[in-house]
């Protein structure tokens, strides 16, 4: 009797190894679904110099349409920026022939990603949400990424820069980029690396993957002379993030 106890609490025992073994299994292949290496983002210079947000609006806003509802307009820069102004600027112009070398001046300024109109409370039916973090850095941490990106979002942040010499010191701003995909790679354990169309260059922009220490921005990074003409100014700063970007039409 005592024998066949011991072997009815082995079997038990042996049994609940498997299931929860398995169990495990599973939870890392859903983990591991949900990290996706590339959203896919249709990839889009900026036309202007100072037109960094509105490049990644049109990217954003192009692939809503393109992959989740093509109810969602795909914005072009010129839409943003004329929404932006409102049309407060007595300029007329065609979007649709519009090139970057005659991009009028008055238009070419900074902003930010999905300029809401204040009439309806979005941008052209769009309604982006900011990330905060509780302790105030807006840095989103890795695994809010994985987790937004791995659910069909791309997200756009924000790199603030400064200048670093006598003649640049009083000049800062903001340049955004998407973040589109969370590729694997055996060479970074400690964080993850991120997908991402930048548009900058005007009329060229790049495609690179960064990691997350980068991402984040915490430690100034130099501004390559060669890219951006100058050697007196480095990203300093992580702005804001936007994510969660949905349009009422969604999922009709």
């Amino acid at each position: 009797m005592e024998r066949k106890s011991r072997f009815i609490c082995l079997v038990f025992v042996t049994a609940s190894f498997i299931f929860f073994t398995s169990s495990g299994c599973k939870k890392n292949e859903v983990a591991e679904k949900q990290q996706v290496a590339s959203l896919h983002v249709p990839f889009i210079p900026q036309i202007a110099s100072e037109l960094c947000w509105a490049a990644c609006t049109q990217m954003v806003s192009t692939y809503y349409n393109q992959k989740i509802n093509h109810l969602a307009p795909a914005l072009s820069q010129c839409d943003v920026v004329k929404l932006k102004f409102n049309d407060s600027i007595n300029y007329q112009f065609d979007c649709d022939t519009l090139q970057p070398a005659n991009f009028p001046a008055d238009y070419n300024v900074s902003g930010a990603p999905f300029p809401v109109e204040a009439a309806t409370g979005t941008c052209m039916g769009y309604t982006p949400t900011f990330y905060v973090e509780p302790i105030g850095k807006n840095i989103m941490p890795q695994d809010t990424i994985v987790k937004y990106i791995g659910m069909g979002m791309p997200i756009i942040f924000g790199w603030g820069w400064q200048g670093i010499t006598i003649a640049s010191v009083s000049d800062s701003n903001s340049h955004y980029m998407v973040a589109e995909g969370v590729p694997k790679s055996s060479y970074i354990s400690d964080h993850i690396w991120i997908s991402v169309n930048d548009p900058w260059p005007v009329g060229r922009g790049k495609h690179r993957i960064m990691a997350y220490s980068e991402f984040s921005n915490r430690i100034p990074t130099s501004i390559p002379p060669s890219e951006y003409g100058s050697d007196q100014y480095v990203f300093s700063s992580h702005t804001n993030d936007w994510f969660l970007v949905s349009y009422p039409g969604k999922g009709k």
